[in-house]
């Protein structure tokens, strides 16, 4: 038995009265309560609904859409199953099967199986019947699955013949007697099939011998068969004529597809032309946008230059005005002063106190001079630095990118196919295939020779990711796979599985691709000769010097060769390549290398990207501003307090008691009027100042506004799709040559067996220069056939052996029937006979556990249960003695009633496989002693079979190891 609760969960959702409820089944035994209309039967219909149960058969309407809450357009119910024990398709669901029922109002039902994470296993209901089978969960067994209806029914079962009905439905023996009837009517029919098979056999027997009769008086061909010989020679020319005519058309298509490859490389050199073009042009803009901005950027310095000397002297004529009204307040002061008083205090100290705050004015102001002078330095630089740091944080950024993917593909060389590649190798490894599926062809690919490692990166960049199959069926399988991945390889069949090379003209003057290529596979043929038809390894050439390569290329070009070598490579990648008598010499735009060593090239890229970092460091070190304007600040401040000490000092020093007082105070006067004289002159300098700097920031701004010509934003991209049109070109290209070397491979082969059945035929027959078609040749041997029926009047020879072969294989091929079925269907019908045997047996077995059993679970109560089993007549009688009063069922009352049916059910339950039951109100018209010991006995049950039980009652349960829940009615909520 599966230990813990096969049910985990149920959550319902505009379900009847339920909106929104989910309910977790903690412990083996679940008491669900609830006053009536709280929705506690809801949750047994959503189960018996969500596991096949009709709607009419819960007793709940003629359609499920009568449970979709009202206002509602559908109803949804989630049923989780616990998969811990029984690990049904474990790498898919885990630990849990979520069984998934959705009710339209307007609409077709659905039913999912999900995992816990929502991915969908299955929506067809034989899976999910499928499913509840493999869980036993048997809830068309009213034992298992008591609805209130059916419990209400159950306890007005008072008949004999139906509680014995019941017994046997109950403990699925019903079940088992129709699986043997099954058994015993299909094996009949099958009895009958082999008696009408021994009257087909003997009549098949008859009309062989007939036929070998017919053979016997055949007659020797005439010259009839001699004209048919000759009209099927002439089918032979003819059939030879249109093999030639293939190979014919197959060289037309052949040149088609050259002068295809002449117009692309064409538009690729047009291509490359438009770029160079664009490019150039690109640059030609860019640099008359760096000299209008160096321009506008130097007439702006000039202007700002001369807007802060507008703002120094308009600063220092401010300060001339604040001194010369200090000046005129400190006349006016002296003025009072002169009339108040007669003398100064201490007035040669306060002077020279005077002196020395004058000396430090002086010293602030040449300090702030500097320090202004250094603010402007360092902001030319900083705008400088800041520029070159978005510069390095590209370039960081870039670094980072590259050195992420070569480590990666350090620790696993073929991610440099796709990202999953493990995943996708997993899965292959785990699919089951008619035979080898090889790939990716790169991971069985080394190099004899390092330096070549770029030239056959790019040789092989569009064959390296493939993969090998070798039947259509596979294809289509491995195709699935990469689908589901996302993963764009290219499946190859090859034409034969044979693991032997392809004949290829071999080149000893020259290094070609490969030459340099070692399989470790150990099918290495069947994958070198999709390199070789692939990609034309053969006649690729590996040269040092380009030179030399051009000298090979115009050499080959010269002679009368086959199969000309029409492409060079460099050690650097350089393709050199012969296009109608002129070479094209460029590098193939890849930017990562399969073959290249990555760890010294991952090596270069850190150091360089540690560089950028310590680049961009120093950069942000270098802002000395921030520091310069706390200075600045600091120094302002410190000479404004100097400057109000002095206007005090000067103040109280302006007094001489020496002079005489009535020409000081004319003095005073007159040096207040020529002060208030100059004040004028410098406001007017000022305001004249004022437009000076209106106008200069005026230009300022209308420079900003200028309009700089534009770069094309779209060039780059114009360049960049040319680009891939140009890679998508060269790709276009690689398959017409795949398709030319194919094409040239079948002309090759079918000249060997055009010459081949030449010379056959010119042994056997003269050749016939114009012979006819076949059509007319096939009538013509059909009129001689003809000729020949009506001349012998008998079948051919050929016909009558055919026939002869057929009927012998039709009478073996029967006769291997019955022999094997007759044995078989004999052995059947008597193992249907002992299982019959065996299963009466059974049923008495387990009817007297029963009784014994009802009779225990009575006895706690101090009732006399007896169970009387009646297998002839197919009755079950039920007795039960309550306080010395005895009676049947029929004369109990509804709470000994309740108790009996439990006791029964109770009895019975150990012979049913559902590990789940569940029953509703089984205790209505229990009294509280009934009802406590069946709960008891229920608890103990339950604790041995390891089994789940729901129970649904409307009256409180307070009972240990039981989890009760309480429902709420949902319009008191």
């Amino acid at each position: 038995m599966i230990k813990g609760n096969i049910i985990k969960s149920i959550t319902l959702s505009n379900f009847m009265c339920h909106t929104n409820l989910k309910l977790t089944f903690n412990s083996p035994i679940t008491v669900i309560g609830g006053f009536n209309g709280s929705g506690k039967s809801a949750i047994m219909i959503a189960i018996g609904i969500v596991l096949g149960q009709r709607t009419n058969a819960l007793d709940r309407g003629a359609s499920a859409k009568s449970l979709i809450q009202n206002g509602k357009n559908c109803a949804k119910i989630q049923l989780e199953l616990s998969n811990a024990q029984h690990q049904f398709n474990y790498g898919f669901f885990g630990g849990s099967i979520i069984l998934e029922k959705v009710i339209k109002r307007d609409g077709a039902h659905s039913t999912r199986v999900k995992n816990d994470s929502g991915r969908i296993f299955s929506s067809k209901k034989e899976d999910i019947d499928f499913i509840t089978d493999y869980f036993q969960l048997h809830i068309d067994n009213p034992l298992n699955f008591l609805t209130q209806e059916n419990s209400k029914k159950f306890l007005k079962i008072t008949k004999a013949e139906n509680l014995y009905s019941l017994f046997l439905q109950g403990t699925e023996l019903d079940d088992v007697a129709e699986l043997h009837e099954e058994a015993n009517r299909k094996t009949t029919e099958m009895k009958t099939k082999l008696d009408l098979l021994n009257e087909e056999l003997v009549e098949v027997d008859a009309r062989r011998r007939k036929k070998r009769n017919d053979l016997d008086i055949v007659l020797d061909g005439s010259k009839v068969d001699e004209r048919i010989l000759e009209l099927k020679n002439e089918i032979e020319w003819s059939k030879l004529k249109g093999t030639l005519d293939e190979i014919r058309a197959k060289k037309e298509d052949t040149d088609a597809l050259s002068r295809e490859v002449k117009e692309l490389d064409d538009q690729i050199n047009q291509n490359s032309l438009s770029i160079d073009e664009m490019k150039k042009e690109e640059i030609e803009k860019e640099r008359e946008v760096k000299r209008i901005r160096t321009e506008i950027s130097e007439r702006r310095k000039m202007l700002e230059e001369a807007m802060r000397n507008y703002e120094l002297e308009e600063r220092e004529m401010k300060n001339d005005l604040e001194e010369l009204t200090r000046n005129c307040n400190e006349k006016a002061q002296r003025l009072q002063n002169l009339k108040r008083l007669g003398g100064v205090d201490k007035l040669a100290e306060k002077k020279a106190l005077l002196e020395r705050k004058l000396e430090m004015e002086e010293k602030y102001s040449n300090k702030l001079e500097t320090l202004s002078q250094k603010m402007v330095e360092e902001n030319e630089k900083s705008s400088t630095n800041k520029a070159k740091l978005v510069q390095l944080r590209q370039t960081e950024l870039n670094l980072s990118k590259q050195i992420e993917f070569l480590r990666k593909i350090e620790n696993n060389k073929l991610l440099f196919f796709h990202t999953k590649i493990n995943e996708i190798l997993k899965e292959i490894e785990s699919c089951k295939f008619n035979d080898e599926v090889i790939g990716p062809i790169g991971s069985y690919v080394t190099l004899k020779d390092f330096k070549w490692n770029k030239a056959i990166s790019i040789i092989l960049r569009y064959t390296l990711s493939n993969f090998i199959v070798f039947c259509k069926e596979d294809k289509s399988r491995l195709k699935r796979i990469f689908n589901k991945y996302d993963a764009n390889f290219t499946i190859l069949i090859p034409s034969t599985r044979n693991n032997a090379l392809i004949k290829y003209e071999k080149r000893v003057d020259y290094k070609v691709a490969i030459d340099v290529i070692e399989i470790t596979h150990p099918r290495k043929n069947v994958i070198l000769n999709q390199l070789i038809i692939m990609n034309s390894l053969e006649s690729i050439i590996l040269v040092d010097d380009r030179s030399v390569a051009y000298s090979i290329l115009r050499k080959e070009n010269s002679k009368k060769h086959r199969y000309p070598i029409t492409i060079a490579y460099t050690e650097d990648g350089d393709k050199i390549k012969m296009v109608n008598n002129s070479l094209s010499d460029f590098r193939p735009r890849v930017l990562s290398f399969y073959f290249e060593k990555n760890l010294s090239k991952l090596k270069n890229l850190e150091t360089e990207h540690e560089n950028v970092r310590e680049q961009m460091d120093k950069l942000g070190q270098a802002d000395k501003t921030i520091d310069l304007h706390k200075q600045i600040n600091e120094l302002s401040q410190s000479m404004a307090e100097n400057r109000k000490h002095i206007s005090d000092l000067r103040l109280e020093t302006a007094v001489n008691m020496n002079d005489d007082i009535e020409e000081e105070i004319k003095t005073a006067h007159m040096a207040i009027e020529s002060l208030k004289i100059q004040r004028e002159e410098l406001e007017d300098n000022l305001r004249k100042i004022g437009n000076s700097k209106t106008r200069a920031y005026r230009e300022i701004k209308e420079s900003t506004d200028v309009d700089i010509p534009v770069v094309d934003p779209n060039v780059s991209g114009k360049i960049q799709r040319l680009y891939i049109d140009n890679n998508i070109l060269e790709k276009k290209i690689h398959n017409i040559q795949i398709k030319m070397n194919r094409k040239q491979a079948e002309i090759t082969s079918s000249m060997g067996l055009y010459e081949m059945k030449y010379n056959e035929l010119k042994k056997k027959t003269e050749e016939i220069g114009e012979p006819r078609t076949e059509s007319f040749l096939h009538a013509k041997i059909a009129e001689c056939e003809l000729k020949k029926d009506i001349c012998q009047k008998l079948e051919s020879e050929e016909t009558l052996k055919s026939d002869l072969n057929e009927l012998n294989e039709m009478y073996e091929h029967k006769k291997k029937i019955i022999t094997s079925y007759e044995s078989k269907v004999s052995s059947t019908l008597e193992n249907i006979k002992k299982r019959i045997q065996k299963r009466e047996h059974l049923k008495l077995e387990v009817s007297n556990k029963i009784a014994r059993k009802f009779e225990e679970l009575t006895a706690k109560r101090n009732y006399e249960g007896i169970l009387n089993f009646d297998h002839k007549e197919k009755q079950l009688e039920l007795k039960m003695k309550v306080n010395i009063r005895a009676g049947n069922k029929s004369t109990l009352s509804g709470g000994e009633r309740s108790f009996a049916a439990m006791c029964l059910i109770l009895a019975m339950w150990p012979f049913i496989s559902c590990p789940v039951k569940i029953l509703d109100e089984f205790d209505v018209f229990m009294d509280n002693l009934n009802r406590d010991t069946i709960l008891q006995e229920l608890i103990e049950i339950f604790k041995e079979s390891e089994l789940q039980i729901v129970l649904i009652t409307p009256l409180s349960v307070k009972v240990e190891s039981v989890d009760f829940i309480m429902l709420e009615h949902p319009n008191r909520k």
